[in-house]
């Protein structure tokens, strides 16, 4: 699994975890669905700015989003 994939399966679960809805995700974020959609499958990364909304969002720690990732692929 890459780096993308593993860090969009992360924000999925802490998503879902906190009930929030990939509508509402998404216009937290000022985004559009489908944008955010790509964030969560791994086909798009994110940069700095968007990670730190992310885990201000979900109440998380960067480090949340890419637990798992020591063995990923680039």
């Amino acid at each position: 699994m890459s780096i993308k994939q593993t860090f969009g399966s992360n924000l999925r679960t802490y998503r879902k975890q906190m009930n929030i809805t990939l509508n509402d995700m998404a216009s937290k974020m000022s985004v559009t669905k489908s944008l955010y959609s790509k964030y969560e499958r791994g086909e798009i990364e994110l940069d700095y700015a968007k990670i730190v909304s992310v885990c201000q969002i979900l109440d998380i720690t960067p480090n949340d989003l890419f637990e798992g990732c020591n063995n990923c692929n680039q």
